[in-house]
Order: C-alpha cells, then sequence, then structure tokens
C-alpha cells in the first residue's frame, strides 16, 4: 500500500481510505498531499440480509434437515491463502476431539485452495463437520441456519460477509486484522 501511495501522491489531491488501520497508516507516513478522508466502506443492502429471530432459526434448520442440536459456523470467502481456511479446518478436528462432535463448519465460496481443502478435511477425516457448499448467492440462507460466523483472514478492507452477518443477527468470531477490528472490536 505505502509504495503505490507515495509514488501518486504528487499528483493525488485526496486519499480515502475505508478502516482506521490504514487511516492511521495515511497519516503516519505522510501518504496525502492535500486531503485524507475515511469512509465506511461501500456496505451492504441490509433488506437482503434481514435479522434472523431464533423462530426463524428453527425454521430454516427444519427446512434443511439440519438437528437443532448441531452447533454452526459459517464462512462465506473465496479459498485463497490470505482466507486461511485451514486454520479453521484445524479448529475443527480439534473441538471433535475434544468432544463437540456436532460442531459444523460451513464453507462458502470457491477458489485455487478449495480441492486443497477439501482434501485436507478429508485426510483428518472430519467430512461430516465440514460442509463445503462452493459459491452461491443464496449467503442468507447460510446465515438464518447458523449459530456464529467465522472469519479467519489475513488480510480485510471492510469485509463484505461479517457486514453481512451482522444484519442478520449473528454473532462474530474473526481475526484481530483491519477491517474486522472496525466491525467487530
Amino acid at each position: 500500500m505505502i509504495l503505490a501511495e507515495k509514488f501518486v501522491r504528487p499528483v493525488t489531491d485526496t486519499i480515502l481510505v475505508m478502516n482506521s488501520s490504514d487511516y492511521s497508516i495515511a497519516k503516519k507516513y505522510n501518504l496525502y498531499k492535500k486531503n485524507l478522508y475515511s469512509i465506511n466502506g461501500m456496505g451492504i443492502n441490509p433488506c437482503k440480509f434481514p435479522f434472523c429471530t431464533t423462530q426463524n432459526q428453527i425454521y430454516f434448520r427444519e427446512k434443511c434437515n439440519i438437528s437443532q442440536n448441531d452447533f454452526i459456523l459459517v464462512y462465506v470467502a473465496e479459498f485463497s491463502k490470505r482466507k486461511i481456511q485451514k486454520f479453521l479446518i484445524d479448529s475443527i478436528k480439534k473441538l471433535k476431539t475434544q468432544g463437540y462432535s456436532n460442531i459444523k463448519l460451513y464453507l462458502l465460496g470457491d477458489g485455487m485452495l478449495l480441492d486443497e481443502m477439501k482434501r485436507h478435511s478429508e485426510s483428518l477425516a472430519i467430512n461430516d463437520n465440514i460442509i463445503f457448499k462452493g459459491y452461491t448467492k443464496e449467503v442468507c440462507d447460510y446465515y438464518n441456519i447458523s449459530d456464529v460466523c467465522v472469519s479467519s483472514s489475513r488480510i480485510e478492507g471492510l469485509p463484505f460477509n461479517i457486514m453481512e452477518a451482522m444484519s442478520t443477527g449473528l454473532p462474530i468470531i474473526a481475526s484481530t486484522i483491519k477491517g474486522h477490528i472496525d466491525l467487530v472490536y
């Protein structure tokens, strides 16, 4: 980030950032010529991600033949090195060995590492606990059956998946990085 901004600084009047970490970096390294503004990101349409009541969650789980006793985590993200699904898969394995056999992780998205993560899940013998759904436009349906939204990303701007999940009322467990800390912490 810093190199690109320093390069274009002489011909740029204004820098817009969408999280507090980028704002601090821009101030610290004087990356702006005239104006520096922090904006609230691009946002989501909350009408597409309505609040989900407990009754609605029960209904959606029954509709999908999902046990009310299952504890469901959901992560909506591309399968890439920066999203670190492997960390979540390994965590599910640890929880399962500690006796939490009813925990399920729904992974939505596609990408370069999808097949590798499927093989990794298979090698840990936790295929019943890790559900790969691929790319879907029906993200809200998965928020509605879930107990918690998780994000293990190592890099974010202002993450849509967290904003969407928050709109439905889901609790969030996320890595402590820029973008996440602007929404969750």
